[in-house]
């Protein structure tokens, strides 16, 4: 846990050329690609002490302070391939960074529509995998902010949502 929560820290300084920095996130994620994670009734927590959930708030610091704008789509490059890996990533890996994800599902929304319908939107699939919908919905209802179209672009997934409502914990 101590190199995610480093990789948090460095995040909120880093300079923004760094590529190093976005290489180690990438390492992290590798490394921790095959562990299992545990059910827990409170994913978000376990997430943000999660080492690869704090290295990508690490990112989404990082990514933040470079000031993104709507509709510039996500980059930089390394950035955008780290948070696909997250996205894609079979049931039961990565959670603690899907839920990251999840919690910035607006922000994403907004600067890449493309990518987060491709990426990310079907992670909030119950048809998907319990796990990673749950880690999602989880996320997402811990920070939640909604643009009209990507209330349009979650609202099947939403109503099916209700559906599971049982299997939602605090957030």
């Amino acid at each position: 846990h101590g190199v995610g929560y480093l990789l948090r820290s460095a995040g909120k300084t880093v300079s923004l050329n760094d590529t190093q920095f976005s290489s180690l996130l990438g390492r992290v994620v590798e490394a921790r690609s095959h562990s299992a994670w545990e059910a827990t009734d409170d994913v978000v927590g376990k997430a943000i002490n999660d080492a690869v959930g704090q290295a990508i708030q690490g990112a989404f610091d990082f990514w933040y302070r470079a000031k993104p704008s709507v509709g510039a789509g996500l980059a930089p490059a390394l950035l955008r391939d780290l948070f696909s890996r997250i996205a894609v990533a079979p049931a039961g890996a990565l959670l603690g960074g899907l839920v990251i994800l999840a919690s910035n599902l607006n922000s994403l929304f907004l600067v890449d529509n493309g990518w987060t319908r491709e990426n990310l939107l079907p992670a909030f699939d119950w048809t998907g995998g319990e796990d990673r919908a749950r880690a999602a919905w989880e996320g997402y209802l811990w920070n939640p902010r909604l643009a009209r179209e990507l209330f349009a672009a979650l609202m099947v997934r939403f109503l099916e949502t209700a559906a599971h409502y049982e299997k939602l914990t605090k957030h």
